[in-house]
């Protein structure tokens, strides 16, 4: 190229001399040859600028002479590689040359100059549309066929550059045809032919002519001696790793890297990326990865700003941690190709395709199906536009593929017959290259229509691509497709057609590779299939050879599946020792799974993985235990279900240790993070299956090595890391040490086994013994608990309770029938009911179930106490605060600035918050009317803190009980619990409860308390939180792990007990249970509190509305450890006080009239209900609607003495007593349709939660002297 440009340079400066214009320019010129030719180029760019400037004063006169000033600056500034100068001068040179017809040579000089500096300069649209015109010029003046010839192979590469590789293959055969007609066969010329068209057959995917013409190339370098010989090695090598043949292809490239100095190569960073490609297809990751970042570190180097070859080697980079699993950073990479090659070429250049392709790939591993798509058809648009067919058929397989993952089968199946079409409709000569597509497209949509049960048709489709890659010889894929036919035909219930097609698949597989992956994935398939048959022998031969190819190659946790199969196969042959034996194998490796990936996952994925892990071997682990009969093996199977019972937070309380860590020590947090990275790597290949990723058990090899040294350092480096490895087990008999003889505790298990319907493990531990029990007519008991919820729900909207109750019995002796008939004999001596539930069950109230025999529910029986899970039976509660804490009735229309004032005032901040409520959360809330906050803070607490209204705020909340320290929370507003299912969203999100200002955010108080918010408390100081709002004791369920919602929050936090509601009841109806609650806590557990309260609001109910609807009394539940502490509330009767208490005995409120008279003026009215206070003057006068008896009893050294007694008449009125009434003695008027003693009262109050405890009465309602 430059022979031409100073040949043409002097031809200019002889036209210049002869076209001067004076003495002057002939001198200029003159000495400007002068100076170009000494290389002084400077000086000459001096002469030859004066020269532009005299003819552009004389406003070019003489256009022919400036034409050609213009042009010598030019090619002055081409030879410094002043491109850009160079380019100005040009473009101001072409428009004058184009004035002259005769001039065409200097013309297309500029034309060819332009376009040479276009292309270097990466513009390569513009390029081609000079390079066009110069190659119209050549092909009208052929006179120079050898300049010809070498035109069109440099317009052909350009072309192939631009993505247009037809057109491409085109000019370099028209260069090719001209040179082996003009040239001997040994020319170097027809090296360079050989190699680019090798170039392009590559890009074609047409590999087998590809080798055929780069081996022709250096045939002719070796002889020649030419330094393209490490080019036309590197080619080779390209495209014989391509086609698997990878030791031929190392050959190549020890060749290229033998030769001196090839590191400052032009191509070294090419070279570099073939060398990574050939590590990468053998597995060796890391130094595949050290070859493209080498390459791309050198390519940086060569030019300052970006290339496409930096694309390339991005591209590369994003490929490899793909196969390795990181996403993440691979969508990075691919990221910064794409902008690179957006720069670089215009939207339809098959690079960009590639790119789109990349992205889309990435996007569906990361589960973001929406962009996968998007970016697959933004490839495809490309590929159509560009008529490459097999792209354009890849791509519907890609799309293919995601649409069958997001379970659309029908379009799936649409997408792989146009990639089928494509594959069938390719010429004869062209379809033996794509053959192996089009069997691998066969196979796709055969996937596709399994999913839509088509298996006949999915069956022919298969067969199709067997026959197509035997004739290819492709052993990998055909052993493949075999399995996938005798998956098939499994699924049509053929079975012995199914073992042919698995011999053939290992015979193929154990030909490649006996102790390849997939020769043991065959040999377990097969294994399973023969045991299905009935020989069960052979199948354990089998799943034994699967073990030992696993156990080689792969980490052990990798074999669960094969022991799992084990277990089961023993099982059925009734070899119990054997099955217990391959069953603690499983589950030692189950956990040793979970616990290495765990810290990957949000929690709820910690959640749903955890059920994912361990179900199936838990579910044989039952089986077994049960069969043998074995105590010990009961126990080590409830020691089993102990430890995935609570996983999931033992973790999360470890994982917060770590985390104080981690933000200490910057060389922890650097390890950590390169841990998760890793970890994350390894489950994104985990369950990939081999046709998405071919090399995934060579990564997962890599990975799992690079795993084990950072365990190691991190190991080193933190205690608790090495704690979390090994999650501490729970011993049985320790659970049995802290149940009571009276106590029995009943842990549920709901599990779904392969081929089996849903069962119910029922572990029932005692202090004496563990006993386990299966009702394997689960399904029908779950959905009659639905039915029942369902009726319990739409109660409200009954017109007659009593037979509404009546309605439910069937049902609720149903399951009494399903759950409690099989262990009723195990609770002859049992009065209380330690419940651990499972999936449904935790939403079900036990006590609601009725005993056929004797008609009564269970609630009249046994006290019921829920706990998460057994363990928390082991917790240890120190010590409580001493104040009552109550919040209610808040003002949830409260304007935004109102509420700003108000946090003012009371000084509290409000630090933003990273909680996300839910969308529809955002509603308006009914104002509540209640009056229970404060009719339980003054009637059962001294000097309790209460905040209702605008101040019921939630930062207020939070503040209160970070100051006060309470030991009783009680909570009356709205709560709420979402119904959405979605996997990756924060479960403790979905519940919470609105507080004044609910939807004004201000900072971190938006009004809503979720949950989550909760867990992350200190309220250790509680002994006891009352959550009187909507079904706060609901949740997200888990089955297996527990219910996550306010329950698991709260305990989290630290509170002991939690008294919660499964659906909202009439406020009225709440009160008057909790009035019962709090009264029997004074000498009552609050477990056993809440348990009595439902007793007698029952028999309340019973004698005064005629029904016992559960759906009155059932809501409230008692969550956690019980044990004997009473912690009472803190108000007492005071001993000296003017106190009167008005009480009943069997519901005497119903037949007496009390009303108080000041005078005839002012009257007021009284019943036992209603708290009211005592007068300081008027009398108390009584009338009778019945019968009624009326005792007047003072207490007098804490014991009762009767001092005045009334009998009334139907209708009849007396008046009791006058105020004010004696001082310094508590009085305490009781109102009955019977006579009754002071002891029949003393009985009938004690069972009704009138409390009598070291001869001092504490009743739950009282009226204070105002004084």
């Amino acid at each position: 190229m430059k022979f031409f440009y100073l040949l043409c340079f002097f031809v200019a400066i002889l036209n210049a001399q002869k076209n001067s214009l004076d003495e002057t320019l002939e001198e200029l010129q003159r000495k400007a040859a002068h100076f170009y030719s000494q290389k002084e180029y400077q000086k000459a760019e001096e002469s030859f600028l004066k020269v532009v400037q005299i003819h552009e004063k004389n406003q070019g006169k003489n256009g022919l002479a400036m034409a050609f000033a213009y042009q010598n600056l030019a090619v002055l500034f081409l030879e410094q590689k002043k491109y850009a100068n160079s380019k100005d001068y040009i473009l101001k040179a072409i428009p004058l040359w184009e004035k002259f017809e005769k001039e065409q040579k200097n013309l297309h000089f500029c034309y060819d100059s332009l376009a040479y500096i276009l292309q270097i300069s990466h513009q390569y649209k513009e390029a081609e549309v000079y390079c066009r015109k110069c190659v119209s010029f050549y092909e009208k003046n052929p006179k120079n066929i050898f300049h010809t010839a070498s035109y069109y192979e440099y317009f052909g590469l350009l072309l192939r550059t631009l993505g247009k590789q037809q057109e491409s293959l085109e000019y370099i055969l028209k260069c090719l045809e001209i040179r082996k007609k003009n040239l001997k066969d040994d020319d170097i010329s027809l090296a360079f032919s050989y190699q680019n068209l090798g170039l392009i057959y590559m890009d074609q995917k047409g590999y087998t002519e590809a080798e055929k013409f780069f081996r022709k190339a250096l045939a002719i370098y070796d002889l020649q001696k030419n330094e393209n010989i490490a080019s036309a090695c590197n080619n080779l090598a390209m495209v014989l790793n391509y086609q698997n043949k990878i030791g031929e292809a190392q050959e190549y490239m020890q060749k290229v890297f033998q030769i001196k100095h090839i590191e400052y190569h032009p191509y070294a960073p090419v070279f570099y990326i073939t060398l990574g490609e050939i590590f990468e297809k053998k597995g060796d990751y890391q130094l595949a990865k050290n070859c493209y970042c080498k390459a791309l570190e050198m390519q940086k180097k060569l030019s300052k700003e970006m290339t496409p070859d930096i694309a390339k080697s991005y591209e590369k980079l994003g490929n490899l941690l793909e196969i390795l699993g990181n996403y993440t950073e691979a969508e990075k990479y691919h990221i910064q190709a794409l902008a690179i090659r957006k720069h670089f070429f215009d939207e339809k250049h098959p690079d960009i395709a590639i790119s789109y392709s990349n992205l889309g790939a990435i996007y569906f591993r990361l589960g973001k199906y929406g962009l996968s798509q998007k970016y697959y058809n933004k490839a495809l648009e490309i590929r159509r536009h560009l008529f490459h067919f097999s792209e354009i058929a890849d791509t519907y397989i890609n799309l293919g593929n995601l649409l069958n993952s997001l379970g659309k089968s029908n379009e799936a199946e649409f997408q792989h017959r146009e990639a089928i079409k494509i594959w069938e409709s390719m010429p004869e000569k062209n379809l033996s290259s794509f053959a192996y597509s089009l069997a691998h497209s066969y196979h796709s949509l055969s996937c596709s229509l399994v999913s839509q049960k088509e298996y006949q048709k999915a069956q022919e489709y298969c067969e199709k691509a067997i026959e197509i890659i035997q004739k290819q010889n492709k052993k990998d894929s055909l052993g493949y497709f075999y399995a996938t036919l005798a998956n098939i035909l499994l699924l049509q219930e053929k079975d012995l057609e199914a073992e042919e097609k698995y011999q053939n698949a290992i015979t193929i597989w154990e030909s490649i590779d006996k102790n390849h992956p997939n020769t043991s994935l065959v040999y377990s398939n097969y294994a399973s299939l023969l045991y299905k048959q009935g020989k069960f022998m052979q199948a354990e031969e089998y799943y034994f050879k699967a073990l030992q190819i696993r156990k080689k190659l792969f980490p052990d946790y990798h074999s669960v599946a094969i022991y799992h199969n084990l277990t089961s196969l023993s099982l059925t042959q009734d070899k119990k020792d054997a099955a217990w034996e391959y069953s603690r194998k499983n589950w030692a490796l189950s956990q040793k799974r979970y616990l290495l990936y765990q810290p990957l996952w949000s929690l709820p994925y910690k959640i749903a993985n955890s059920k994912e892990h361990f179900m199936a071997p838990l579910s044989l682990t039952f089986r077994i235990a049960k069969s043998s009969q074995k105590q010990e093996w009961y126990s080590i199977a409830y020691q089993d279900w102990l430890w995935r019972r609570g996983i999931v937070s033992k973790i999360i309380q470890e994982e917060k240790k770590i985390l104080s860590e981690y933000q200490k020590d910057i060389e922890l947090k650097s390890l950590l993070d390169q841990y998760r990275n890793v970890l994350q790597q390894m489950h994104n290949i985990l369950y990939l299956s081999d046709s998405e990723q071919e090399n995934k058990w060579q990564a997962s090899q890599f990975l799992s090595k690079e795993c084990e040294q950072l365990q190691e350092k991190l190991s080193q480096k933190s205690n608790n890391f090495k704690f979390i490895k090994k999650i501490e087990k729970i011993a049985p008999h320790e659970i049995q040490k802290s149940l009571k003889k009276n106590w029995a505790l009943i842990d549920f298990a709901i599990f779904h086994e392969k081929f089996r319907k849903p069962s119910l493990a029922l572990f029932l531990i005692t202090k004496e013994k563990i006993d386990l029990y299966f009702i394997d007519s689960w399904e029908e008991c779950e959905a009659t608990i639905s039915k029942i919820q369902q009726k319990i729900f739409n109660t409200p909207k009954a017109s007659n309770f009593a037979q509404e109750e009546q309605n439910l019995k069937p049902l609720l002796q149903n399951i009494f029938s399903h759950i409690f008939s099989p262990i009723l004999s195990s609770l002859q001596d049992k009065d209380t009911l330690l419940l651990c539930p499972d999936g449904i069950l935790h939403a079900f109230p036990f006590n609601i179930i009725i005993e056929p025999k004797t008609g009564r529910y269970l609630a009249e029986k046994y006290n019921f106490v829920y706990l998460t899970c057994a363990s928390q039976i082991l917790s240890e509660y120190k010590s409580y605060g001493n104040i009552f804490l109550g919040i209610g009735n808040p003002d949830f229309s409260l304007k935004h600035s109102q509420k700003q004032k108000i946090l003012q005032d009371l000084q509290i901040p409000t630090e933003d918050s990273l909680k996300n409520i839910p969308n529809d959360t955002q509603k308006n809330f009914e104002y509540l009317q209640s009056n229970e906050i404060e009719f339980i803070a003054h009637n059962f607490f001294e000097n309790p803190t209460i905040i209702t209204g605008s101040k019921a705020l939630e930062s207020h909340l939070k503040k209160l009980i970070e100051q006060k320290k309470p030991s009783w929370l009680h909570i009356v507003t709205h709560g709420f619990v979402q119904r959405e299912n979605i996997i990756s969203a924060e479960p403790l999100l979905f519940s919470g409860m609105a507080f004044s200002g609910v939807g004004k955010k201000i900072g971190g108080d938006d009004g809503y308390l979720t949950a989550q918010e909760i867990s992350t408390m200190d309220l250790s100081s509680l002994h006891c939180a009352v959550l009187s709002c909507c079904q706060t004791g609901l949740g997200k369920i888990y089955t297996g792990e527990g219910l996550f919602g306010f329950k698991w929050a709260l305990e989290h936090a630290g509170v002991h007990y939690q008294i919660l509601t499964l659906w909202n009841i009439p406020d009225q109806k709440s009160l008057e249970l909790l009035r019962y609650f709090y009264e029997n806590c004074w000498n009552m557990p609050v477990w056993e509190a809440i348990n009595n309260a439902q007793r007698q609001y029952i028999q309340h109910s019973l004698y005064k509305d005629g029904h016992s609807h559960p759906y009155f009394w059932a809501s409230f539940i008692c969550n956690g450890k019980p044990d004997e502490r009473i912690e009472k509330p803190s108000a007492r009767i005071p001993d000296k006080k003017n106190i009167l208490i008005i009480r009943e005995y069997h519901e005497a409120s119903s037949i007496v009239f009390l009303e108080y008279e000041k005078n005839a003026l002012e009257k007021n009215s009284f019943s036992s209900d209603i708290s009211f206070p005592c007068p300081e003057s008027g009398f108390l006068k009584a009338q009778a609607r019945q019968k009624t008896f009326i005792m007047l009893f003072s207490l007098k050294n804490n014991k009762p003495v009767l001092q005045k007694k009334f009998f009334l008449n139907k209708d009849q009125s007396t008046i009791l007593f006058s105020f004010p009434i004696p001082r310094e003695q508590t009085h305490i008027l009781l109102l009955s349709e019977e006579e009754c003693t002071a002891e029949d009262w003393l009985k009938e109050n004690l069972h009704r939660g009138y409390v009598f405890e070291e001869n001092k009465a504490y009743p739950y309602f009282w009226i204070r002297n105002q004084n």
